[in-house]
C-alpha cells in the first residue's frame, strides 16, 4: 500500500495575496494587544507622537465644551464661523426636539435694558389710562362754561350720522337725571326743536335751544343746568288739546323706522300710554285689544291720530256716549275695538 505524504507548507513565494493580507492583519492585532497596556507617552516614533498629541487636545477641547455649554443629553451641532472682525465665534444650532442649551455667555441678552423699556412702556400706559379716566369723569366731554355745562351739539351727536340720535338723547337723559325711555318731556323737547327726521335731531334744529320761545333755554345760557331747572315746563299736561294734537302726531312720526309709514304693534303698545297719559279713558282697554292682534300687526298714522279724537269725543265703556257706528267715519280698527270692549263687559 502506497502511503500519502502530507503537502509541504507554503513558502513566501507561493502564498496567495489573500493569505498575505490575513496574516498581516493577525500580526497587527497581536501587536496592538501587546502594546495596549503601555502608556501613550512611551511611544517614541517620530510619526506617532504628533498624532497622539492631537488626539489628546481634541479630547480635552470636546470635553470642556460639552461640560461648559451643553446639559447632559443635549444633541447640538457645533460649528465655527469667521466673524466680520476676524475672530472666531461659536454658533450653536440645536437639533430638532432636543433640550435648549444655555445661551453662550458672549451672546447673552441684556436683561436690564429690556426691563427699562418695559418699565417705560408701563409708565406710558398708566399715564394714558389716568388721562382717559380724567376725560371720562367729565360729563360726556362737555365744555364747562362760567354758567354751567354747555349743551354742545357735538357732545350728543353721532359723528357718523351727523345727527343726535336716540343714543344721544339717552345720554342727554342721563345728564338730566331722567329716564329717557319713559319721560314724555324729552319728546316735547324734540317736538319744540322741530325735528323732522324720525329719531334724529339735526345741528340746525339743535341750535333752536337758544331761540325757541317755548323752551326754558330761550334767551338764556344754553347749558345743562338751565335746561334742568326748567325741565318741568315741558310737561305735555300743560298743552291745550289744540296743541296736543300736533304733538301726538309728532310722537308717531318721530318713532317710525326710516321710511316706514307705520308703527309695529309692540312699539305702539309701549309708546301710546306715555304719550296720551290721562287724556283718554280707553287706553287700558285699547291696549288689551291690541295685544289680541298678531305680533306683526301694524298701526298707521290715521289709526294713531283717530284714537286721540275718539278718546276726546267718545265716553267710556260700556256706554260709549257719542259713538255712532252707522254715521261715524272711524277707522275699522276702532269699530273692532268697540265690539271687543262691549263683548268684554
Amino acid at each position: 500500500m502506497r502511503r500519502r505524504t502530507p503537502p509541504a507548507p507554503a513558502t513566501a513565494a507561493t502564498e496567495s495575496p489573500t493569505a498575505k493580507a490575513s496574516a498581516a492583519t493577525r500580526r497587527a492585532g497581536s501587536a496592538a494587544s501587546a502594546s495596549s497596556g503601555r502608556d501613550m507617552s512611551e511611544l517614541r516614533s517620530s510619526d506617532a507622537a504628533p498624532i497622539v498629541a492631537g488626539l489628546r487636545t481634541r479630547i480635552r477641547a470636546s470635553t470642556w465644551f460639552g461640560e461648559r455649554c451643553f446639559p447632559k443629553g443635549a444633541k447640538s451641532i457645533i460649528s465655527f464661523k469667521r466673524a466680520e472682525h476676524g475672530a472666531s465665534s461659536l454658533r450653536l444650532s440645536r437639533a430638532r426636539n432636543s433640550p435648549r442649551p444655555p445661551i453662550f455667555p458672549a451672546q447673552a441678552p441684556k436683561r436690564k435694558s429690556t426691563s427699562k423699556a418695559s418699565g417705560a412702556a408701563s409708565k406710558k400706559s398708566k399715564a394714558a389710562t389716568s388721562a382717559s379716566s380724567k376725560k371720562a369723569s367729565s360729563p360726556r366731554g362737555s365744555k364747562k362754561k362760567a354758567g354751567g355745562t354747555a349743551l354742545a351739539f357735538a357732545t350728543y351727536a353721532d359723528p357718523d350720522e351727523g345727527y343726535v340720535t336716540f343714543e344721544g338723547l339717552g345720554k342727554l337723559g342721563e345728564d338730566l337725571g331722567i329716564d329717557a325711555s319713559s319721560d314724555t318731556k324729552l319728546l316735547v323737547l324734540c317736538w319744540r326743536l322741530g325735528a323732522e327726521k324720525p329719531g334724529c335731531v339735526s345741528e340746525e334744529e339743535w341750535a333752536k335751544l337758544g331761540s325757541e320761545p317755548s323752551l326754558p333755554t330761550c334767551d338764556k345760557p344754553v347749558t345743562l343746568e338751565t335746561l334742568k331747572a326748567g325741565w318741568s315746563t315741558l310737561d305735555p299736561a300743560f298743552l291745550e288739546n289744540s296743541d296736543f294734537r300736533p304733538f301726538f302726531k309728532f310722537c308717531f312720526e318721530f318713532n317710525r323706522e326710516g321710511t316706514k309709514k307705520f308703527l309695529e304693534r309692540d312699539t305702539a303698545l309701549a309708546l301710546l300710554p306715555i304719550c296720551i297719559e290721562d287724556r283718554s279713558k280707553h287706553t287700558k282697554t285699547f291696549l288689551e285689544f291690541l295685544e289680541t292682534k298678531p305680533e306683526d300687526f301694524k298701526i298707521n298714522r290715521d289709526q294713531w291720530c283717530s284714537f286721540l279724537d275718539f278718546s276726546l269725543n267718545v265716553g267710556p265703556a260700556p256706554d260709549f256716549l257719542g259713538w255712532d257706528a252707522d254715521e261715524s267715519s272711524w277707522p275699522i280698527l276702532l269699530d273692532e275695538f268697540v265690539e271687543f270692549a262691549m263683548a268684554k263687559k
